[in-house]
């Protein structure tokens, strides 16, 4: 792009200080009385994908005639870190949560599931503790429906003789996320108190109830069956493009 001028902003990566970022150039550029492409190349998988979340409608908006807004597809393309499924009548469905590069303990990790229904259907959710070695349960939280909104915080335990491990778990609930009308679940977990080799058989185990409905789920892990047959079922590469990049006016640019 020659004899263009270059504008650099620093972020802290939240929504707000994007957003923030790109009216600042925005509204420089128009003090310059010049057009203007922002490049954004981050990105992450927390949100619907679909459009309608705050930052993508805020991004509609901001665009127009001279001003232009470039975002990264993301480096997910690999990653097996999106679940979905379609379900019949009241099915659940499973699926474990697996941290390929911890090598010598792929059960142990923090991250977020962040699940998405289809509005006007609610679907009920529970984390497990689940022991593929001795093929048992050693712990979960309550069933939890998407019919109501709330927060919910729990400890589980593993099964160890001595010193049990805790494994702290937080789910909020939306009843109709009010961009979209979808039922949403964003849940975070801490399995990384893993302290012997026995632990590395102690994964959290994510359960899906539903009926007549269907959801998405996105995670910074990655979702497997480890091997089971359904219904557990494995994650897929499907609808990875980073979270803000779905919107009506951005410019989402990827390689293959």
């Amino acid at each position: 792009a020659f004899n263009s001028e270059m504008i650099f902003v620093a972020t802290d990566y939240s929504n707000v200080g994007i957003t923030d970022g790109i009216r600042y150039m925005f509204d420089y550029a128009d003090k310059e009385g010049k057009p203007i492409v922002v490049n954004m190349s981050l990105g992450g998988q927390m949100g619907p994908h679909d459009g309608t979340s705050l930052s993508d409608q805020t991004f509609d908006d901001l665009t127009g005639e001279g001003k232009i807004l470039i975002g990264s597809a993301g480096n997910d393309g690999n990653d097996n870190l999106h679940l979905n499924y379609d379900f019949g009548s009241d099915e659940t469905i499973y699926s474990f949560l697996t941290f390929p590069e911890n090598t010598e303990h792929p059960s142990a990790g923090s991250t977020f599931i962040d699940i998405w229904g289809e509005a006007g259907n609610d679907f009920t959710v529970a984390v497990n503790v689940y022991n593929v070695d001795a093929n048992q349960y050693e712990d979960y939280t309550d069933y939890i429906s998407t019919s109501t909104d709330g927060t919910y915080n729990f400890t589980l335990q593993d099964s160890d003789p001595l010193y049990s491990d805790e494994v702290i778990v937080s789910v909020s609930v939306e009843h109709s996320n009010p961009h979209n009308g979808k039922p949403h679940v964003y849940i975070w977990f801490d399995n990384t108190d893993q302290d012997e080799s026995g632990d590395i058989f102690d994964y959290i185990m994510l359960e899906v109830n539903g009926t007549n409905t269907s959801f998405d789920a996105w995670t910074k892990g990655v979702f497997s069956d480890l091997g089971y047959l359904s219904p557990l079922i494995n994650g897929n590469t499907n609808s990875t493009i980073s979270e803000n990049k779905n919107g009506n006016s951005i410019i989402t640019v990827g390689a293959y």
